[in-house]
C-alpha cells in the first residue's frame, strides 16, 4: 500500500506523462489508464482534494484534481456517508474555486458545487 506522498506523486507523474509533448504513445496510454484506474478508488477524494490546496502544480494538474473531485461527487458521493466529511468537502471545493483563476478549473469546481448542492438537499 502507498503512503498518500507515493500516491501524489504518482499522480502528478501520470498527469505529466498524459500531458507532456515528449511522451511516447505507450507511455501516454499507460498514464491514463493509471490515471482512471486512480479515480475510482476511494483516496483519489483525499489526493485530489490536497492537489488543489499545494500551490505550484500545473494547471493540468489542477484541472486533473477538480475534474476527479466532480467525477467522485456525481459517481461516488455514497462514499462520504459521514455528514461532516460532506460538509468539510462542500466548504473545500468552495475555497478551491476561490483560489483558482483558470476558467477550466473553475468550471470543474463550479460543477461539482453544483453536484453538491443537488445531492445535499435537506441536510444543515
Amino acid at each position: 500500500m502507498s503512503t498518500p506522498q507515493e500516491t501524489l506523486a504518482g499522480v502528478l507523474e501520470a498527469v505529466k506523462a498524459l500531458f507532456s509533448d515528449g511522451t511516447t504513445e505507450v507511455v501516454r496510454k499507460k498514464a491514463n489508464q493509471w490515471l482512471l484506474n486512480f479515480k475510482k478508488e476511494k483516496k483519489a477524494w483525499s489526493v485530489a482534494n490536497t492537489m488543489l490546496s499545494t500551490p505550484g502544480l500545473s494547471d493540468n494538474a489542477y484541472y486533473f484534481a477538480a475534474y476527479t473531485l466532480r467525477r467522485k461527487i456525481q459517481y461516488d458521493f455514497a462514499d462520504l456517508q459521514d455528514q461532516a466529511d460532506r460538509f468539510k468537502l462542500r466548504n473545500a471545493v468552495f475555497e478551491h474555486a476561490k483560489r483558482h483563476p483558470a476558467k477550466t478549473i473553475r468550471m470543474q469546481l463550479a460543477l461539482a458545487v453544483s453536484g453538491l448542492a443537488i445531492l445535499m438537499v435537506g441536510t444543515d
